[in-house]
């Protein structure tokens, strides 16, 4: 073994895996600025990176914005840990152009990539330091495996001393935990409000979050009854899936009432941090938000 393989090891092996605010460079896509329907969103949010002198880089070979699911996931200041990216809900003949071959992603890393043999999207990873929430998608994505063998592996894999699995949102198109859960810090964590959500569903994620452990703080939720043209729901109204880069915190906006109620609440919950709302329908649209389409390391 290399050098720098045992100490991405030795540093693995501490569990605690790194988080948003500790983060200070960003990835995008960059189709997020060449492509004409996400421009005007790109703007926006560049403008706000270039004021905040926050670093990022545009990932070329990608085949659609959402690079928190195709990229690694961050596991330490050294290692990063690739899933396979090869989601279910990409295999409809529809969508098979939206497969992105991570190998075909140039990016210029200081060390070695762990390489897993589970499938998951990073989209479907929502961490804290020491534990991190999966949804059950991961167990029909890695069907040939038990769930008990899954749940071990992505533990090992994320090196967290906890992991929870939580039911999947109803209608979600790919199933991730992003845009429903997110921590607060290592005790809290915040949950979209489903009060609208169907009573054996909201009972199934109830008991699922009550075996957590973790003190549960309602969080601004409108679901959008409005699809894309490709017939699926939009993400408009998921104000969870925000993106923290360090203490600068991206917030998507909506044009909707619940905005500043949203942007209140997170002043609240968040008062170090320095809180930028931006109009992000353009993305939402096609189904993710902020989160999605960001992926934020410590470099």
């Amino acid at each position: 073994m290399t050098n720098a393989a045992t100490a991405f090891s030795e540093e693995r092996a501490k569990g605690e895996m790194i988080i948003d605010q500790e983060t200070n460079f960003v990835y995008l896509s960059a189709l997020l600025a060449t492509e004409k329907k996400y421009r005007p969103f790109w703007l926006r949010l560049k403008s706000i990176l270039d004021k905040e002198g926050i670093n990022y880089s545009l990932l070329q070979g990608t085949k659609d914005i959402w690079c928190r699911d195709y990229m690694p996931v961050q596991v330490s200041d050294d290692g990063l840990v690739q899933f396979i990216y090869d989601p279910s809900y990409l295999e409809p003949k529809k969508y098979r152009h939206l497969r992105t071959n991570v190998a075909e992603v140039p990016l210029d890393w200081h060390s070695p990539v762990k390489h897993s043999s589970l499938k998951l999207d990073g989209g479907n990873v929502v961490k804290a330091k020491s534990k991190a929430i999966v949804t059950e998608r991961v167990f029909t994505e890695n069907s040939h495996l038990s769930k008990e063998v899954v749940k071990a592996a992505v533990k090992d894999e994320l090196q967290v001393e906890e992991l929870f699995v939580i039911p999947s949102q109803p209608y979600d198109f790919t199933g991730h935990a992003d845009g429903m859960v997110r921590f607060l810090d290592e005790h809290r964590l915040l949950v979209n409000d489903f009060s609208h959500a169907s009573p054996s569903w909201k009972q199934r994620l109830a008991r699922a979050l009550k075996n957590t452990g973790l003190e549960i703080v309602l969080f601004p939720y409108v679901p959008s009854d409005e699809k894309n043209e490709d017939g699926d729901y939009t993400a408009i109204g998921c104000y969870i899936n925000f993106a923290q880069v360090g203490n600068v915190i991206l917030l998507p906006f909506f044009g909707l009432p619940e905005d500043e109620i949203v942007l209140a609440k997170m002043k609240e919950l968040y008062p170090g941090c320095i809180i930028h709302p931006i109009l992000s329908n353009e993305i939402a649209y096609h189904g993710g938000v902020l989160n999605c389409a960001t992926w934020n390391v410590k470099l």
